[in-house]
């Protein structure tokens, strides 16, 4: 049996199992925050390589936000998404692509296609079929597009996602693209509903604590699109309303336009992507006058309406 002053000595001394230290209140007053560093900085945008999206969007894609692509099969979604890839990379800023619908090869050859403005047909049924003239268009497409700072990894755990993100800002990384949400893996929820929510929620918090941007391809649900003479909403997106919420903004490829006297590259055909954003966090919402992209879809390449005349290689 203990004596008294054993016990004192022992309700005195240390415990063996402390606690961390105390961190401190959860919060910060407006003084602290304004002497973080950054705070001068503001959220800084960087381009989404189309002229027509960086004034709408306020500039470009802002650090610490998500951005929804969406659309129909078939609108050209992941396309367009390749192709912010290039426009982005061209300017020299490090895009980290997650591919997840199709493999990393495919997506490459989607980005020589473009860069070279030969059918991206040829590149999946082999380039030593091609004729000497479309070898030397892939040549320079190729010479263009091999050094830029694109990253592509085909990684779906949502964990992993976030390790390679980080690794990616890390190395002064500067824009994330997931293509697709809906093909990301995560366990511990049951519906499509929990899922997509939990996805979309780790993925704001993930642009906020890396500050940068992310761009998330995603598709629309089943009667949204069904609806072919309707625009599509924000609310029209697939599995979750935590999508559009935690989004600053929401650019839905709405639909595909035949112009009269289309456009030309060479014998490819032109055609014109509608785009609405429907929620716009920095800028204006543009539902009734779709802005419009032009698109090769042989080709899978992409440009500003006002870009009709296309230079090899790049």
């Amino acid at each position: 049996m203990m004596r008294a002053e054993d016990v004192a000595r022992s309700l005195s001394a240390p415990p063996t199992d402390s606690l961390p230290p105390d961190p401190g209140p959860p919060w910060r007053t407006i003084a602290e925050i304004g002497q973080l560093p950054g705070y001068d900085q503001g959220l800084p945008a960087i381009t989404t390589g189309y002229s027509a999206l960086d004034r709408v969007l306020g500039g470009g894609f802002r650090s610490e936000s998500t951005y929804i692509l969406a659309g129909r099969t078939g609108t050209s979604k992941s396309t367009l998404a390749l192709n912010i890839a290039r426009r982005v990379a061209t300017a020299q800023h490090r895009v980290l692509v997650f591919k997840l619908e199709e493999s990393a090869t495919e997506a490459v050859y989607r980005l020589h296609a473009a860069a070279a403005q030969v059918p991206f047909k040829i590149l999946i049924d082999g380039v030593a079929r091609a004729d000497p003239r479309t070898e030397a268009k892939l040549a320079d497409g190729w010479g263009f597009i091999q050094d830029l700072p694109i990253f592509i990894s085909d990684v779906r755990s949502l964990d992993g996602i976030e390790r390679i993100a980080e690794s990616h800002t890390k190395t002064n990384g500067e824009l994330i693209i997931l293509d697709q949400l809906s093909m990301v893996d995560v366990v511990g929820f049951e519906t499509a509903y929990e899922r997509t929510t939990i996805i979309s929620n780790r993925l704001r918090i993930l642009a906020r604590d890396l500050r940068v941007p992310i761009l998330i391809v995603s598709q629309v649900n089943r009667e949204a699109a069904k609806k072919k003479r309707e625009t599509i909403s924000a609310n029209d997106l697939r599995d979750s309303g935590a999508i559009e919420n935690d989004a600053s903004a929401v650019i839905i490829i709405d639909r595909v336009r035949t112009p009269v006297g289309p456009v030309f590259s060479g014998s490819e055909f032109s055609r014109y992507l509608q785009i609405v954003v429907p929620k716009n966090r920095y800028g204006p919402v543009i539902e009734e006058k779709p802005i419009e992209l032009l698109w090769w879809p042989r080709i899978c390449r992409i440009e500003d309406a006002a870009d009709e005349h296309l230079e090899d290689g790049q």
